[in-house]
């Protein structure tokens, strides 16, 4: 997992929101057969330490692939997002501003102004 980041999102659509990326450049999940099979075992990692630090019941995981589906940074990641039965649903597209559809809300309408870490000791989750 040396060769993946994992941070908090600048705009979470609500507190404990993470993104995983490869350190090394993939615009996409669809560029590189093997991009998300090396971001999946940090993916699953920060799911289960959401579930555990922030009693998340359970976690969207999504990636946009291409401008037409929101992606905005075109380098892969993949959000986390921690749900619990009182989680507003989460959108489908994150990172659009306008909705295309009924089930997304716009992200300047939803997102968290405040991240919050919910991770103690962020430096050691960070190396592994």
């Amino acid at each position: 997992m040396r060769d993946v980041r994992r941070f908090l999102d600048i705009n979470p659509w609500q507190p404990g929101h993470t993104l995983v990326i490869p350190r090394r450049h993939v615009a996409d999940a669809l560029e590189d057969a093997t991009a998300l099979a090396e971001v999946a075992p940090a993916v699953q990692r920060v799911g289960n330490l959401l579930r555990e630090r922030l009693g998340a019941t359970a976690c969207n995981i999504l990636s946009n692939a291409g401008a037409d589906s929101g992606q905005e940074v075109f380098h892969l990641h993949v959000h986390i997002l921690p749900a619990t039965p009182t989680t507003p649903a989460s959108p489908i597209c994150v990172g659009r501003s306008q909705p295309t559809s009924t089930r997304c809300t716009p992200a300047s309408s939803v997102r968290n102004k405040e991240p919050q870490w919910p991770f103690s000791g962020a430096v050691a989750f960070n190396q592994g």
